[in-house]
């Protein structure tokens, strides 16, 4: 995508609007190069998308939003998404709340420490350990006695980070 490659901020609020293009394309497009320009202003078009009816914008717009500078707030649509049908957009959106570290997303990250899926359970402690947040510790704490090894150890690692 040109516009996002040169990363040229002026783009941002036609790119916002694209996001509401009827092709599902360019709707894709346009979060995928709101990602590559990283600018926070594109945050709320994109917490839109993350409600998008095409599963590939819903991602494109979860990844992208995960990628955005200084954004330290979490779009509501954003948690949200971790209860999406789509098991790859829930993994996705866990990855971009860790990226963004927004306290207000501990307690829906901390609800899939309970997931039956592996994966998101593995998901949701690495992105708790990047939260600052004194509430985060009891999520890990929990993690501490899942099946899985691997959730184990990274909850360890991080309680000792803390």
């Amino acid at each position: 995508n040109a516009l996002g490659s040169i990363e040229d901020r002026r783009a941002v609020s036609g790119l916002v609007r694209a996001l509401e293009d009827q092709s599902t394309a360019v709707r894709r497009a346009a979060a995928d190069a709101l990602g590559s320009i990283e600018d926070p202003d594109a945050a709320d078009g994109l917490g839109r998308a993350v409600s998008d009816g095409d599963r590939e914008v819903r991602l494109a717009a979860i990844q992208a939003l995960g990628s955005l500078d200084d954004l330290n707030r979490a779009p509501v649509a954003l948690i949200g998404a971790l209860k999406d049908r789509d098991h790859e957009v829930q993994l996705k959106a866990v990855e971009s709340l860790g990226n963004i570290g927004d306290p207000a997303a501990v307690a829906a990250l901390g609800g899939l420490i309970r997931s039956e899926s592996v994966e998101l359970r593995r998901a949701a402690v690495e992105a708790l350990s990047n939260i600052e947040d004194g509430s985060v510790a009891q999520h890990l704490v929990a993690a501490m006695k899942d099946k899985d090894p691997q959730v184990r150890r990274r909850a360890a690692e991080a309680l000792g980070d803390r």
